[in-house]
């Protein structure tokens, strides 16, 4: 099989800030969660679809993220750092059930639902700086040195990255529905769960602009002057990042809570489990593949290189409740588009 991503990956290069994705991909390795977490070796030439190293998920690991030699993931009982190469625990941080924290240079971000935001040092879980929150809070965006976050309590909140001290703070109209995402032009953008998205200037907390959907939406995918979003209702909408209009929106219904992007196509799972491929500027179908076995218990997004469209899924043999990592089919998919 052949494996590698240009669909995203939770990366803003130019800052150096990764989020957590799932799959989540860097250079050669894909790591995933679903009922274990599991690293695959994606260089060309690989031919075995065998994980390199899996972890069973008893502690329910989030979505991973990936760095240059460690593989982090939130959970039940906090954070988790381990070696991308081998699987070894590096580091452990325990605490409350803990969303998958944001890597930011050689500092990891990380919130949980006891309203703690910390940030650790990358190499070995050390803190650097702790803040207590009311309500649970999310992991961060990182954008320009200012840290942002937001959750239960309404509010949207940005600190010091180095230091953790409050910039400002900024009362929106209901709780977050998940972690702010940096924009575009230094902003950040928010959804809630009265279905307002809302876009800041993360140095200052201005207003860009403010929209409001029939239903809430998940956060964006930000990309290419673009926000892709999948709300509540599994509609697909897309915005203009820099107004937040409203590009176009999907009639049909996808599975998940992010598309996997890259800038011009749009990756998701149709309602039905086929993995699609959609025009991002349009929403104009550029590919469609049969689905094969079935969905894992978290629907993964697929991921595209060239034209091999790659999906997972178990075989069919394999039920949802018994799927291990060694029974996930890597499904390749040789692409035409549709013109």
């Amino acid at each position: 099989w052949v494996l590698a991503m240009a669909s995203y990956a939770g990366q803003d290069e130019a800052l150096s800030v990764r989020h957590a994705s799932n799959p989540a991909v860097q250079g050669h390795t894909i790591c995933l969660t679903d009922q274990f977490l599991a690293c695959y070796d994606a260089r060309p030439g690989v031919t075995t679809a065998q994980p390199t190293w899996t972890v069973n998920n008893a502690a329910a690991f989030d979505a991973p993220v990936l760095s240059t030699h460690a593989v982090l993931t939130g959970s039940n009982h906090g954070v988790y750092a381990f070696a991308r190469a081998s699987g070894q625990l590096i580091w452990r941080s325990v605490g409350a059930r803990t969303f998958s924290p944001t890597v930011a240079g050689s500092v990891v971000y990380a919130a949980s639902v006891d309203g703690k935001l910390r940030a650790h040092r990358l190499a070995d879980g050390a803190i650097i700086w702790e803040r207590q929150f009311e309500g649970w809070v999310y992991a961060p965006a990182v954008v320009g040195g200012i840290v942002v976050t937001g959750g239960q309590s309404g509010e949207v909140i940005a600190l010091n990255a180095h230091n953790g001290r409050t910039q400002w703070r900024r009362t929106v109209p209901q709780e977050l529905v998940f972690r702010p995402v940096a924009g575009q032009h230094e902003d950040i953008v928010i959804t809630t769960f009265a279905g307002d998205m809302i876009s800041l200037q993360a140095a200052t907390g201005q207003r860009r602009w403010h929209v409001k959907d029939p239903v809430a939406g998940h956060s964006p995918v930000s990309g290419a002057g673009r926000l892709a979003y999948l709300a509540l209702d599994k509609k697909l909408r897309v915005r203009d990042a820099a107004t937040g209009d409203l590009l176009w929106q999907s009639q049909a219904n996808f599975l998940g809570s992010q598309p996997g992007s890259n800038d011009s196509r749009l990756l998701l799972l149709s309602e039905h489990a086929e993995p699609i491929v959609l025009d991002a500027g349009t929403g104009t179908e550029m590919a469609r593949v049969v689905a094969r076995g079935v969905v894992p218990h978290t629907p993964l997004s697929p991921v595209q290189i060239g034209q091999t469209l790659i999906s997972f899924s178990f075989d069919v043999e394999s039920s949802v409740t018994d799927g291990t990592a060694s029974k996930l089919l890597l499904n390749r998919h040789a692409l035409s588009w549709r013109r």
